[in-house]
Parts: structure tokens; C-alpha cells; sequence
């Protein structure tokens, strides 16, 4: 089983994880939050906070990802991560409260530009973008599964190793005496709207409090 976990929920192209098992290769990344703040936050720094000293054999990466068209680029991540024995898992299916299908937006031309961040299924955003940047706009029913469910079975039913398997190995530079780290359960969410309907199902069904 895994010993950390790290849900990157709507991965994209998967930065959030690379951030977490690379993070010397982006020392000067920075995510804005919203204009009105005037702030921005690094998610490089927040992950060496919460998964401190962190060996890349001990931890569980999981991107959600609904666009079929980031697929191929994550399994080529999953593929070399697995070939230094770093374990990325790609869940090839949006998030939501229910199983089923759902109809989501590819929003033309502007975003495809930008790695598709529009890509919703809560909302089609033509009348933001406007009729130029929205050409090309087309819909695609995609798989949704009910996170809740998936994070009960596959992470708070998970066995959890007694130790890191890193200390197993013999190859860590930690001693036999350190102490040995509670596990680490983060998450990252960024699903265009569809927050609003995954959040409360996971407080509501206890999820969120695994």
C-alpha cells in the first residue's frame, strides 16, 4: 500500500505533481491567487512543508484527469516516474458526487492555446471568451466517478505500510532510530466549477475527514 498520498484533482498536464517529486526543478514557481489579494502562493513550498524530507518511494500520486487529451502526456509522466520507481497513477475520468457521464466543455480555440485550463463540465464559457477566442468550441460526454467513494476504497481502506518503504530498502539516509513520519494524505482540486458539487459530497459522506 502506499504510506503518503497526493490527489491531484484535475492534473492537466500534471505540473502539481512534478512539483512534488521535482520540486529543484521549479524553485521559482508561483500560483497567483486572485487579483484582489495582490498574493501569490508556491506550491513547491507548501508541498516541502507537508511532506517534509520527503523520498519519493514513499509516497502515492494520483491525477484525476477528465480531458482525453492530457492523457497521453500523463501516461508518458506515469511511465518515467515508474522507471526511477516513483509510483504517479492516472484516474482517466472527471470527479463528481455520482458515477455516470457528464457533458463537458472544450472551449475553443483561445484555451486549447493554454492547455485547455477552461475545460469545464459546469460551464461553457463562450460568453466570457467571447465569439473569436470561443471558435472551435465543441462538447464530449466524459466518465465522472463519485470521488468520495474512490478516496473510502482506495485511500482510507488502503493498507498502510508500518514504516516508509524507503527505510525498508536499506538504502535511505535516515538511521534505524529516527523517528518515523506519520502519513501524509494532501490534495490539490482544480475541476472549473465542479467544486461546488464534489466538496460537499465529501463532507457530507466523511470523506474529507479521512
Amino acid at each position: 500500500g502506499c504510506y503518503h498520498v497526493f490527489l491531484d484533482v484535475g492534473a492537466n498536464i500534471g505540473v502539481h505533481g512534478r512539483f512534488l517529486l521535482e520540486p529543484k526543478k521549479y524553485p521559482n514557481i508561483r500560483t497567483k491567487i486572485r487579483k484582489k489579494y495582490r498574493r501569490s502562493v508556491s506550491a513547491v513550498k507548501i508541498f516541502a512543508k507537508e511532506y517534509p524530507e520527503l523520498d519519493n518511494r514513499d509516497v502515492c500520486v494520483f491525477a484525476f484527469e477528465a480531458n482525453p487529451k492530457h492523457w497521453p502526456r500523463l501516461r508518458q509522466v506515469s511511465e518515467a516516474y515508474a522507471a526511477m520507481g516513483w509510483r504517479y497513477h492516472i484516474v482517466e475520468a472527471a470527479v463528481s458526487d455520482k458515477a455516470g457521464t457528464t457533458t463537458f466543455y472544450h472551449q475553443g480555440q483561445w484555451d486549447a492555446q493554454k492547455e485547455e485550463w477552461g475545460f469545464s463540465g459546469a460551464k461553457d464559457l463562450s460568453e466570457i471568451y467571447g465569439e473569436e477566442k470561443s471558435k472551435g468550441k465543441y462538447t464530449e460526454e466524459v466518465v465522472t466517478i463519485r470521488l468520495s467513494d474512490w478516496i473510502k476504497t482506495h485511500i482510507g481502506d488502503r493498507l498502510v505500510p508500518e514504516v516508509p518503504p524507503s527505510r525498508k530498502s536499506g538504502t535511505t539516509t535516515d538511521s534505524a532510530t529516527d523517528a518515523i513520519p506519520s502519513p501524509v494524505f494532501g490534495m490539490k482540486m482544480d475541476i472549473e466549477g465542479f467544486e461546488y458539487v464534489v466538496i460537499p459530497d465529501m463532507i457530507h459522506s466523511g470523506a474529507a475527514c479521512l
